[in-house]
Formats: C-alpha cells, sequence, structure tokens
C-alpha cells in the first residue's frame, strides 16, 4: 500500500506532522516497557503501510542489529543492579542492566521507526508549506537548497565523464584518483556559485522582495482536519498528564519495579494507544473502503 494515498497522509500537514510529533516526544520521554512497546508495534504497523511488508523487512536486519547493539552494549558499561547473570573482567553483568538495555533500545527504536514515518507523510514540498507563512526566506533558502542537491548531483556526473573522456582518470593509485576527484569537486563550487549568483540575479529581475507576495496554499484546512487535531491534543495533553504523574514511570535500579503498570494507569496506556495507532487504523480503514469500493464497480 503506498501511504501517499492513505487517508493519513491526505490530511493537512499542520495536524500530521503533530501528531506524530506528539508520539516521538513522548516515546523519547517515557521508560515504561509498555509505553515504549505500544509506541514500536504501533509505528511498525503504520510503517508498513506506508513502505510495504518488502521495504520494510528488507530493513529488518538493520533494526534487529541496532536494537542489539544497545541493549547488549548498556550492561557492559552500567553494573548497576542487584542480580548478577555473570561476571565479565570482575564486573557483574546484571539482569537489570540488561532489561534497561532493551528498554533503552526500544525507544530509541521507536523513535527511530515514528521519524521515518514523518519523513515520508512530511514531504518537501509540505514542510516548506508549513514554515512558509512564518519564515518565508527561510522556506526560500530551503526551496532553493533542496532544488540544488539533484541539480550538484547531475553536474557531478557531468564534469565526471568529461574527465574521464580527457583522460585524467586513467592513471592509477589512490593519489591520481583524489587528485581527480579534487579537479571535478573545484569546478563543481565554481559552478555552484555561478549558479547561485545567477539564481539570485533572475530572482531581482523579476522583483522579487518588491512589494508584497501572494502565497499559494498547497493544503486546504478542513473541518475534519480540525477534528483530527483536536483528537491528537486531547490526546496528547491526556497522556503527557500521566506521565506527569508518574503514571508511566518504570525503575529498573536498584531492582525492577513490581509490576509493568497499575490498574489506575491503564486509561493513559489506552490513550497513547489510540494515539500510536490512529495513523495505522485510518491508512487501513482508507485501503478497505477503496477495495470494497472497487469490488462494487
Amino acid at each position: 500500500m503506498n501511504g501517499n494515498y492513505g487517508k493519513f497522509a491526505s490530511l493537512h500537514p499542520l495536524p500530521a506532522a503533530l501528531h506524530m510529533l506528539f508520539v516521538i516526544f513522548i516515546t523519547m520521554f517515557s521508560q515504561s516497557p509498555v509505553m515504549l512497546a505500544v509506541s514500536l508495534v504501533g509505528g511498525a504497523a503504520f510503517l508498513l503501510t506506508l513502505d510495504g511488508a518488502k521495504r520494510v523487512f528488507s530493513d529488518f536486519w538493520f533494526y534487529l542489529s541496532f536494537f542489539l547493539l544497545i541493549a547488549i552494549t548498556n550492561p557492559l558499561f552500567s553494573h548497576d543492579g542487584v542480580t548478577p547473570l555473570f561476571f565479565m573482567n570482575g564486573n557483574p553483568v546484571t539482569l537489570e542492566a540488561f532489561l534497561c538495555g532493551i528498554d533503552i533500545a526500544a525507544m530509541i527504536l521507536a523513535a527511530l521507526i515514528w521519524c521515518r514515518c514523518f519523513s515520508i507523510i512530511i514531504t518537501a514540498d509540505k514542510a516548506l508549506f508549513l514554515i512558509g507563512g512564518t519564515a518565508k526566506k527561510l522556506a526560500l533558502v530551503l526551496s532553493v537548497s533542496i532544488r540544488f542537491i539533484p541539480l550538484m548531483k547531475r553536474k557531478w556526473r557531468q564534469i565526471k565523464n568529461a574527465q574521464i573522456a580527457l583522460g585524467y582518470y586513467s592513471e592509477k593509485g589512490l593519489v591520481a584518483k583524489l587528485t581527480s576527484s579534487l579537479r571535478v569537486f573545484s569546478a563543481l563550487v565554481t559552478w555552484s556559485l555561478e549558479n547561485s549568483v545567477e539564481t539570485g540575479m533572475t530572482m531581482r529581475a523579476r522583483g522579487y522582495g518588491a512589494g508584497k507576495r501572494t502565497n499559494y496554499a498547497l493544503c486546504r484546512f478542513t473541518a475534519s482536519d480540525g477534528a483530527f487535531t483536536a483528537f491528537s491534543l486531547v490526546l496528547a495533553a491526556f497522556s503527557v498528564f500521566g506521565m506527569a504523574c508518574g503514571a508511566f514511570s518504570f525503575d529498573f535500579y536498584p531492582r525492577l519495579s513490581p509490576s509493568l503498570i497499575s490498574s489506575g494507569d491503564i486509561g493513559f496506556v489506552f490513550a497513547f494507544a489510540a494515539l500510536s495507532f490512529a495513523p495505522f487504523i485510518l491508512e487501513v480503514t482508507e485501503a478497505v473502503r477503496w477495495k470494497y469500493l472497487r469490488s462494487k464497480i
């Protein structure tokens, strides 16, 4: 499924960005294994609907290696805890440190997955649209910079091919290759500076900065966007209130907390679960609805 055509991606960029930023913020400041598990599963499910199973599972070994690296590294450097598993170089490797490493790895991995979802949903056009109203000069600089990246890549290949045709890359050895690459880089920098000057002169000739500018609205803020924004704000505020009250607190040192979650914290967990799984539910609901309508044709 392509997330670009899903319900969540079709929302106004502001509520979509705020929703994912709320989840990332709560995930990064939460230590509860239950909350991190909810965020990790919700983010992974949402990423599956955006990137597809094939793309996500192709990156599975990266995520697994990253998770294990952090989980194993923490007990090697932190020796707190009252339950030693074994000793390494005279230092205890404790159960509490190992479980804390897993908790930290889950937190970082969940945040990375949500950041990946954010980068897919909030494209460059949407990001420029969000900051264009408040920071127009910054939006202009970012827009020009983003445009220059593919241009510089294309120009690098052209200069390099020209250098190869002239025989500069025919010599072997590291020094010769570095010299040829520096020659290409020097030509690329010169071209970039000239192109920047030409762009500025063109903008001035077209009247940029001469008067009040009009803005093209890429997206329209509808009633459904407002309702979703209110939904996200309420759930995020309720979850943050639970964090402030210590509802999601969990201790690893010197010994583990007796329970993962208390009965009074269930409401906060459900609120954060609704916040984490809302994008996935919207995407799946839209996909099911689309398939149903196609079957009626």
